[in-house]
């Protein structure tokens, strides 16, 4: 092994920890920023959704918007703690997440539901992407800075 090889690993742990922390801060802005949304958009009427079990439309619960939006931000922080095991890969991930909140937003406007709706849930959507973006960047930052965490 050369030295060089040896500097720039980095260690498990606290990036894990970073990371992992970065992914509950983003959570609960994501959470309260998505609830507040989905309140918003079930003000005139409620916020309907296409699935597979409900392929004419079904109403849009708080339990659904909570527990989509937890695992999202599972996910993303999950993928960020991969990437980060060998080397610094934040702008790509950065990316990735900004491409899947966008390109999972893109399809809603073909779905059979009404445009508050639409709105509502491409809203949602780009939200998660940003909240996870920006938790993970200020526990980053904050971990520079050798700040409190």
């Amino acid at each position: 092994m050369t030295e060089n090889a040896v500097i720039d690993r980095r260690p498990a742990r606290p990036i894990a920890r970073g990371v992992a922390l970065g992914a509950m801060r983003g959570a609960a802005v994501a959470l309260t920023v998505n609830i507040t949304i989905w309140l918003v958009g079930r003000a005139g009427a409620p916020v309907r959704v296409v699935t597979g079990w409900a392929p004419d439309g079904a109403d849009l619960t708080a339990g659904e918007v909570i527990a989509t939006t937890v695992v999202a931000v599972g996910l993303g922080g999950a993928l960020l703690g991969r990437m980060q095991r060998r080397t610094d890969r934040f702008r790509t991930w950065v990316i990735i997440v900004a491409s899947v909140a966008v390109a999972s937003a893109l399809p809603l406007w073909r779905l059979d539901v009404d445009t508050g709706s639409k709105v509502t849930l491409s809203c949602m959507h780009l939200a998660t992407g940003a909240c996870v973006i920006a938790a993970q960047f200020a526990e980053r930052r904050a971990a520079s800075a050798g700040g409190p965490r």
